[in-house]
C-alpha cells in the first residue's frame, strides 16, 4: 500500500527539520532571512466529510468571495480510490490538491486524511505527508506544503491529532512540531483535540506564538477532546489585538466556536511593517503572509 501511494502522491525533499516518523531522521533546513510583503491567503476548514460538501456545494462560495491561496482540509474523510474523483471535481474550479489518507485505517470513516487544495497558478509543494501509524508514540497526522514568493519561503503545517490520548503525550508531541517548524514565515494549525490551557505554555516555550479563538475558557472547552481548532504562528507574525466580530462567511454549521480577529504585523529586513488580519469563522481560519 506504502509503495502504492509513493507512486500516486507527489513526494518531494524535505526542506526543514524534520523528524521522520518512520526511520527517524533528521534533515537540517534552509531558512529564509526577508519576510515579502506579497499576500498570500490561507483557509483552514474540518471538512467533516469533503465529498459531501463538494457535493452541498460548500467551497464554491468561499473560493468566489475570498479566492485563497491554500485551503487546508482535516477529517475528508476520503480514501485514495475516492480522492480521484474529486481531484476531478476541483479541477473545474481552477485547483490543485495535496492529499494524505488516514494512515490509522481502522478509524479513517472519522477522519479520511488530510488535504490541501490550492490555485493552479500557485506554486506550492509538498514538501512530505507523515503519517504515523499506533506504532509511533502518538496518533496524528500531518502534511507540510511551502512555496517561495519574491525570494521568500512561507511554510505551512496541517495537524489532526487523535482524541482520547493522554495529555502529557500530545503536549510533548506539539512541542516537539513547534520546535522542528519554528522559523519564519510558518503557521501551524489543524484540530489538536487537547485543551487550551494545557497546550499553551507548552507552545509559547517552544518559541511559537498561541492564536486561540475567544470565549475558549468557557466550561465546555475546558473539557478536553472538544472540535476545537487552533492556530500557532512563528514569532515573526505578532498578534497586537483580538476582537469577536461577524463572520464573513458562514459554512452553514453550528459548533462551539467564534470568530477571531486579530491585528498580526510582519517584519522584513528593512524593519518595515505591515498590518493584516485573522479570521476565524466557525472551523475557518483565514491568516494572510506578507
Amino acid at each position: 500500500m506504502l509503495s502504492l501511494l509513493r507512486q500516486t502522491l507527489p513526494f518531494h525533499p524535505i526542506r526543514r527539520t524534520l523528524i521522520d516518523s518512520f526511520s527517524h531522521r533528521v534533515l537540517t533546513p534552509q531558512r529564509p532571512t526577508v519576510i515579502s510583503k506579497g499576500p498570500v491567503k490561507v483557509v483552514m476548514h474540518n471538512s467533516g466529510g469533503l465529498q459531501a460538501q463538494l457535493k452541498n456545494n460548500l467551497y464554491k462560495p468561499l473560493i468566489d468571495q475570498q479566492r485563497p491561496d491554500v485551503i487546508c482540509l482535516i477529517e475528508t474523510r476520503c480514501t485514495v480510490e475516492k480522492w480521484y474523483r474529486v481531484e476531478k471535481f476541483l479541477e473545474g474550479w481552477g485547483y490543485k490538491a495535496t492529499y494524505s489518507p488516514a494512515k490509522l485505517t481502522s478509524k479513517t470513516g472519522r477522519s479520511g486524511g488530510l488535504a490541501f487544495l490550492y490555485p493552479n497558478d500557485v506554486g506550492w509543494t509538498d514538501v512530505r505527508a507523515k503519517r504515523p501509524d499506533f506504532t509511533s508514540r502518538i496518533a496524528a497526522e500531518g502534511l507540510h506544503v511551502t512555496a517561495t514568493r519574491d525570494g521568500v519561503q512561507r511554510h505551512i503545517v496541517l495537524i489532526y491529532i487523535w482524541p482520547g490520548q493522554p495529555e502529557k503525550t500530545v503536549r510533548a508531541y506539539l512541542g516537539d512540531v513547534c520546535r522542528e517548524f519554528n522559523g519564519p514565515n510558518t503557521i501551524i494549525t489543524g484540530d489538536f483535540n487537547i485543551q487550551k490551557a494545557a497546550v499553551e505554555d507548552t507552545i509559547r516555550i517552544s518559541g511559537m506564538i498561541p492564536v486561540f479563538p475567544p470565549g475558549m475558557d468557557t466550561n465546555y472547552h475546558s473539557k478536553g477532546n472538544t472540535d476545537i481548532d487552533y492556530l500557532i504562528c512563528s514569532r515573526d507574525i505578532l498578534v497586537k489585538k483580538r476582537d469577536a466580530v461577524q463572520p464573513p462567511y458562514n459554512p452553514g454549521r453550528k459548533h462551539f466556536h467564534k470568530m477571531l480577529y486579530a491585528e498580526l504585523k510582519f517584519a522584513d529586513s528593512s524593519g518595515y511593517t505591515a498590518g493584516v488580519r485573522l479570521e476565524t469563522a466557525d472551523r475557518i481560519a483565514i491568516p494572510y503572509f506578507y
